[in-house]
């Protein structure tokens, strides 16, 4: 009985420890603009639309007026700041006041080369045998 109540004190202890860091660390934020989150996004390399760039792999986006894009370099920087998960190469696309934003990325799952050709008959043959 007195180990649990050693171990309850202990882990009520560390809870309130990191409820207060956390606390600290976001004053701190709002008192330091280095570590101000939208101001570390405002901060990046941003390409305003309208625009063609560079998109992953051999491709070129039409980025419209009125949107803004984040290239690969910066990319895995933004996903943190966000609190998501860097992992494949990404580019970040969003409007210019900022209410959505998505990440492209690209995956050959499918995809064709151009002049690269495919016997549609035996691919549906396939499809159809799957399916029965």
């Amino acid at each position: 009985m007195t180990r649990f109540r050693v171990w309850a004190a202990a882990a009520v202890c560390g809870a309130l420890s990191l409820w207060l860091a956390a606390g600290n660390s976001r004053a701190d934020s709002s008192e330091n603009p280095e570590q101000d989150p939208w101001q570390q996004i405002q901060a990046l390399h941003w390409v305003h639309g309208p625009n063609n760039v560079p998109a992953l792999q051999n491709a070129t986006f039409q980025l419209p007026g009125n949107y803004i894009f984040l290239d690969t370099n910066e990319s895995d920087d933004f996903l943190r700041i966000t609190e998501n998960i860097p992992g494949v190469p990404e580019q970040i696309f969003a409007p210019d006041d900022f209410h959505w934003w998505a990440s492209l990325d690209f995956s050959e799952d499918g995809y064709v080369k151009d002049g690269e050709k495919l016997d549609n008959e035996a691919i549906l043959d396939s499809i159809r045998e799957g399916t029965e």
